[in-house]
């Protein structure tokens, strides 16, 4: 079996108020680099344009159902709300990630600090390895959503531009392959036990894509930022101004309320959007010395936020009764073309972002694993293994929202404004309640952290009490 070189060991020293130096020991790995090393870096607009193809996911699609669900001004104040506080997070972890750098040995080479790392020098071993699952879990839920999107998207394509597509059935026993010629976004339809064309295509450029580090992949980058932008721009033009769907009528006057009937679900969905503070430690390694990963997140924020609205708000007059996937209303064979083109665009772009989640998974794996091959089989195999009983089944949309319930809320605020409040309490020499609260960074992060905690917490009471009763 082959294992990656050995490792070496280097220590961060962080003084206690006693006087004492504690050194926290880490490990090097060969998909952790030294600064020395690397090359020139990403540039802000690289960095913030990876950020954009991560947040341009399936999410988008449950956009205009969340604004049904819980209005204008409820859920466009909630995106603008997460926007800012994905921001601030990630301008706290970037200070986090420089704090632990500075505090190394002299003698000691500058190393890529991934989540595990910092959950180990800040905490404790059982703590990173606790944290790894969850940031692994994280990933893996937002790579297996977009994969199912994918493989649905290209098996209607593949009707689309040839006329019939095909699958193998494998259940019941013995497996037969199956074809159909049925336009839509599920041609085979739903809840079927198939490996269908689609997935297969998707699974293997994927896979062989997810096999390179993040810098290989910026040209597939950019190819998908083209691919979604085109794709979002015909939806808007489709939403505001093709002349056949309800907007234009009996609806216009009644879709734009304040607070929806149901806003319990729209806070999974505006979290799982905003899912981009676990990728910023392997960001703000790719870029460049004098770019701040920071104010990178803070530039795609903005960005994805108005998209998001837009879409949200045009999404929602066109289609009042919007489920989670307004795909599979702009693959009707009664829309014009561009529009159904516009949905192959975007589904492009969703292909070629998700090797970025394997490559996150797979460094983030190689901080406590020897095996390269185990680390790149978690984290390129495993997800298209769970994806291939997910991608033709009616749950996607429950899918989406409990484990950006249960997950991705946690792992993207509640442990990164943890940590970066323990980090400044340490590094700053804060000891008592009083210095914490006059410490402008300390707080702001604690009391960040309680809010967004208690909301999220609350939320998953709601949502665990609507399922039951």
């Amino acid at each position: 079996m082959a294992t990656a070189p050995a490792r070496e060991f280097a220590s961060l020293e962080v003084k206690a108020r006693n006087g004492k130096t504690v050194y926290h020991t880490f490990p090097f790995t060969e998909s952790s680099p030294s600064f020395s090393e690397k090359r020139p870096g990403m540039s802000t607009a690289e960095v913030a344009g990876v950020c954009i193809n991560t947040m341009f996911g399936p999410g988008l699609l449950a956009i205009p159902k969340a604004f049904n669900d819980g209005g204008f001004f409820m859920t466009s104040g909630l995106l603008i709300i997460m926007a800012i506080t994905t921001y601030f997070t990630s301008k706290l972890l970037a200070e986090t990630i420089n704090s632990a750098q500075r505090i190394r040995p002299p003698d000691a080479p500058k190393k890529v600090l991934e989540y595990a790392d910092l959950a180990n020098i800040y905490f404790s071993p059982p703590v990173a390895k606790f944290w790894l699952t969850v940031l692994c879990m994280c990933i893996m839920a937002l790579a297996i959503a977009q994969m199912t999107v994918v493989a649905q998207a290209l098996d209607g394509f593949a009707v689309f531009a040839l006329g019939e597509t095909y699958a193998v059935q494998y259940h019941p026993y013995p497996p037969e392959v199956i074809s159909t010629s049925k336009t839509g976004l599920t041609p085979f339809g739903p809840n079927r036990p198939i490996i269908s064309i689609g997935f297969l295509f998707a699974m293997i450029i994927c896979m062989l894509l997810g096999l390179l580090d993040l810098s290989s992949n910026m040209i597939p980058q950019y190819v998908a930022f083209v691919l979604f932008l085109g794709g979002v721009v015909e939806f808007l033009r489709h939403f505001a101004f093709d002349e056949y769907y309800p907007a234009h009528n009996k609806h216009m006057d009644t879709s734009f309320q304040p607070f929806g009937p149901d806003p319990a679900l729209i806070l999974g969905v505006v979290v799982f959007n905003f899912a981009i503070v676990i990728t910023l430690p392997s960001l703000h390694d790719e870029a460049a010395s004098k770019v701040s990963s920071g104010n990178s997140v803070g530039i795609a924020c903005i960005f994805m936020a108005i998209v998001y609205i837009s879409t949200g708000i045009l999404g929602s007059l066109a289609y009042p009764e919007a489920e989670a996937d307004f795909f599979q209303y702009l693959v009707s064979e009664s829309v014009p073309i561009t529009s159904r083109l516009s949905v192959y665009s975007f589904v492009g772009g969703l292909m070629l972002s998700v090797p970025v989640y394997s490559i996150l998974t797979v460094r983030n794996l190689m901080q406590v694993s020897n095996s390269v091959i185990v680390s790149k089989g978690v984290g390129t195999i495993l997800p298209w293994l769970v994806a291939m009983f997910l991608y033709t089944s009616k749950s996607f949309g429950s899918f989406l929202n409990w484990t950006s319930l249960l997950v991705m809320g946690f792992a993207n605020y509640t442990f990164p404004l943890t940590l970066s409040a323990v980090a400044m309490i340490k590094h700053r020499r804060l000891g008592s309640i009083r210095e914490v609260w006059m410490d402008y960074d300390a707080i702001t992060a604690i009391l960040m952290n309680v809010v967004v905690t208690s909301i999220i917490i609350l939320t998953i009471f709601v949502n665990v009490q609507l399922a039951l009763f």
